[in-house]
């Protein structure tokens, strides 16, 4: 019976651990995707085709709040001065393809589709393609 019972664990756990929403993790959570989404992030690296494109010189933040709403901001120091660029929303995710739509209010098309690739309580990965110029770009972010 013993042996049944570790048997039934080890493969459990198999099967847990081999499939994960998001393609870079984590494999299971118990928190739900909407708490560790809702969180105050500064961006950390940036990539364009998997070319670092990280501007030292420029802090963007993104929050997502519990209730639908989001606001980014991207600060430049350019010579000196900083510059200034703010973008405010709604959020939703896409059911079942690990995406978040960001809408301004105006269009009713989002203007951010973000495919997840990672959804930790401290990291988050975000991915946006644009097909039609062959680029993609690869955000990610942690708690500031």
């Amino acid at each position: 019976m013993r042996l049944f019972v570790l048997s039934l664990l080890a493969i459990s756990f198999l099967t847990v651990t081999s499939c994960s929403k998001y393609s870079d993790g984590p494999s299971i959570s118990f928190t739900t995707r909407k708490a560790r989404l809702c969180n105050d992030w500064i961006l950390e690296s940036y990539f364009r085709n998997e070319t670092d494109k990280t501007d030292e010189n420029q802090t963007i933040k993104l929050v997502f709040d519990k209730d639908g709403t989001y606001s980014k901001s991207t600060v430049t120091n350019f010579a000196g001065q900083l510059q200034g660029e703010y973008e405010h929303g709604t959020w939703q995710f896409e059911d079942n393809k690990g995406q978040v739509y960001l809408y301004n209010g105006i269009d009713e098309e989002p203007i951010h589709v973000y495919t997840i690739k990672e959804l930790r309580r401290k990291r988050l990965k975000l991915e946006e393609k644009f097909s039609s110029i062959g680029v993609t770009n690869t955000y990610q972010f942690v708690i500031f």
